[in-house]
């Protein structure tokens, strides 16, 4: 799986587009960029490549909205708050696509880079306030539990030994974004260094247990 995700990295950067239908592989390529070499490895990890592709468009397909909680007679407010799962270490249980992601990633026994699918690179243009960025995506991880959950196996009386997730707590949790300065290279080496970088990101496991 992880050679899978590699390729598909590969491909984004050469704006080569993979899609499924009907249970078949179908790509969009600019001219003369699928190249023999590249057919045979797409054929190599056709299997792979169509599971991958498949969850993802899966992922992206809008579920049906959960319909709100009525109010009872005694309660006038419409502002009533959400009420809160318990937070004990037991945890919480995987939401679909989130057991879609930790059946992918023991199928690659933890190795699993499926998180990271689609490969994506966003350019942003101007001046850039790295400190500024780096406590925004913190800011942002702090807020949402469910983006510093670590998974873990939990024995049940009912169901068994089954995935859960456990929200880490934000005391002191600081997100390291690495800052790579290229700007001493010129454009062609840049794109390089670009392109190498983007497809070590991609190929990286994510560890879903810490």
């Amino acid at each position: 799986m992880k050679q899978a995700n590699d390729l598909l990295a590969e491909l984004e950067l050469l704006d080569i587009k993979l899609t499924v239908e009907n249970g078949a592989l179908r790509y969009n390529a600019p001219k003369g960029a699928l190249t023999q070499p590249l057919r045979e490895k797409i054929g190599a990890y056709k299997k792979d490549i169509l599971i991958i592709l498949s969850q993802s468009e899966t992922l992206s397909k809008p579920g049906k909205l959960p319909q709100p909680n009525r109010l009872s007679e005694t309660d006038t407010s419409i502002d009533a708050p959400i009420p809160l799962q318990p937070r004990e270490s037991i945890g919480l249980p995987l939401s679909t696509a989130q057991q879609r992601f930790w059946f992918l990633d023991q199928l690659d026994h933890g190795n699993s880079s499926a998180f990271n699918m689609p490969p994506m690179v966003i350019r942003l243009n101007g001046v850039l306030n790295i400190s500024a960025f780096k406590r925004a995506l913190n800011e942002i991880i702090r807020r949402h539990e469910v983006l510093r959950s670590s998974f873990r196996m939990k024995d049940t009386m009912a169901d068994g030994t089954i995935p859960v997730q456990i929200p880490v707590e934000t005391d002191n949790l600081t997100m390291d974004i690495p800052v790579h300065d290229i700007r001493t290279l010129d454009e062609k080496m840049q794109q390089e260094e670009i392109r190498k970088i983007t497809l070590n990101e991609a190929s990286t496991p994510f560890d879903l247990k810490n």
